[in-house]
């Protein structure tokens, strides 16, 4: 067994055949499709299938980029009071209500937040990357260890389809929120709530009894199909990663919702 360091946490990391049968056996037939980190944030014990493979992050790039802004409100940089107008050019197609509303509209910033998690609004996202500037937040993705991750496109859904992720990376941040480590504890508290508010749960939620409470971001971009999220039940929580390309179609969102279901129900 292997030893993963990062970010001055350790994560022991099963060899591939060592993932848990009920997990292996979902997997085995699409394995070159998907990519896999679990840790029980209890004992960290972690365990993993093709963690570094690169993947566009779809509206997963959505949790970095609102962790910088609430880094950069932190830092009394900004105050989520503060405004961004809706202009033409930030009019986005795919997932979202701003595409629907009237430019020329003033929105404050907690306001967008909330659209692009909850929604997971392209627009929304658009006008928080022109405020915060996209060198900026790749820069903030470098200074917590996200090192391969970056936003070249702040089009999420036109092309080039150039941003770029890894299942560790993504998880990596999500384990810093759940420990409080990456945040303030107002933030992280509202990064998480917005997590657990947001419309899509067809993912890692889907098949997990109503005693199971779920912070999860999904991703959906062509055949892209992501879900990651923070998992409590009872006295356990779980960082669960899982991010696809390529599955059959009408398999991809039930893939990702039995792999958790195997994860998690019987662990």
């Amino acid at each position: 067994m292997g030893v993963y360091r990062t970010l001055g946490l350790f994560f022991f990391i099963l060899p591939l055949y060592g993932l848990p049968p009920q997990v292996a056996t979902i997997i085995q037939p699409v394995s070159s499709n998907i990519s896999l980190v679990v840790t029980h944030l209890g004992t960290n014990y972690t365990y993993s299938w093709r963690p570094n493979q690169r993947y566009n992050p779809a509206s997963l790039i959505k949790l970095p980029i609102l962790a910088c802004l609430y880094n950069r409100v932190a830092s009394e940089r900004a105050s989520l009071s503060n405004t961004l107008m809706h202009r033409a050019r930030h009019t986005q197609s795919g997932a979202g209500i701003l595409k629907h509303a009237r430019p020329g509209e003033v929105y404050r910033l907690d306001t967008l937040a909330n659209m692009m998690m909850r929604y997971s609004d392209n627009t929304a996202t658009l006008m928080l990357i022109e405020y915060l500037d996209r060198q900026q937040i790749n820069d903030y993705m470098r200074r917590i260890g996200m090192q391969n991750t970056w936003l070249k496109n702040p089009h999420l859904t036109q092309p080039p389809q150039s941003n770029q992720t890894t299942a560790m990376d993504i998880h990596q941040l999500l384990v810093q929120l759940a420990r409080y480590e990456l945040l303030s504890p107002t933030h992280t508290y509202e990064l998480l709530s917005q997590m657990r508010q947001q419309i899509y749960r067809w993912g890692i939620p889907h098949w997990l009894p109503p005693s199971f409470s779920v912070a999860n971001k999904t991703g959906t971009l062509g055949s892209v199909r992501h879900d990651v999220g923070l998992v409590i039940h009872n006295k356990d929580a779980y960082v669960v990663s899982i991010l696809t390309e390529g599955l059959p179609k009408g398999t991809r969102a039930a893939t990702i919702a039995r792999i958790a279901e195997a994860i998690l129900i019987n662990p």
